[in-house]
């Protein structure tokens, strides 16, 4: 599912954020230009307080956001995985709804797309080694390097970003990478929002 470009894209931004406890990836695409702007935040130092968790969440909360550009633009979140058997998922949760207060309440229009969707959008032109899995992160990272050699992908943490960015790119019709037919299923299968009218001014 692609909106139709008609002039200037609806919203100037579009912000993919792959939260981590240790290291978000933050993904900007420029949709007038097709620039991207990637950024690694790491984290501090792990707590063993309830109140030094608390701080620490809110410090990464605010390091994160610091690198968003100024609204409007669409920020699409990577989905918390429930199936995830990861360590520390009540922290990353904590992480994951502070992020997302801040996005709604400083007025981001926000979206969010599971890790499986998103994978399948960034392999959408490469061989899956596992079909029933669906692409892991070592092939997301291996065909996100191969589509934008001019990127600095250092971890896989800033290809699934980028993903999730482009996904908005081609959602809001000013796509930055080829159409394939895995992308166009992945683009359809996020419940995206509304963009307010008078955004394409």
């Amino acid at each position: 599912m692609t909106h139709e470009r008609a002039g200037a894209p609806r919203l100037p931004y579009v912000v993919g954020l792959d939260l981590s406890l240790t290291s978000t990836g933050v993904a900007v695409v420029g949709l007038e230009t097709g620039h991207v702007h990637l950024e690694l935040v790491k984290s501090g130092p792990t707590s063993r307080t309830l109140l030094a968790a608390v701080a620490r969440l809110q410090v990464m909360r605010d390091r994160i956001v610091h690198h968003l550009p100024p609204r409007p633009a669409l920020v699409v979140l990577e989905a918390p995985s429930l199936g995830s058997q990861h360590g520390k998922a009540h922290e990353r949760a904590g992480l994951w709804w502070l992020v997302a207060d801040h996005l709604t309440k400083a007025g981001y229009t926000v979206a969010q797309a599971y890790p499986r969707t998103r994978a399948k959008y960034a392999a959408g032109h490469r061989p899956v080694a596992d079909t029933r899995k669906g692409p892991q992160k070592k092939e997301v990272l291996a065909a996100s390097r191969a589509e934008f050699p001019y990127l600095e992908l250092r971890s896989h943490d800033l290809a699934d970003a980028l993903s999730l960015a482009r996904m908005g790119a081609r959602f809001l019709g000013a796509p930055i990478d080829p159409s394939t037919p895995q992308r166009d299923e992945a683009v359809a299968a996020v419940r995206w929002p509304a963009i307010p009218e008078g955004m394409n001014q």
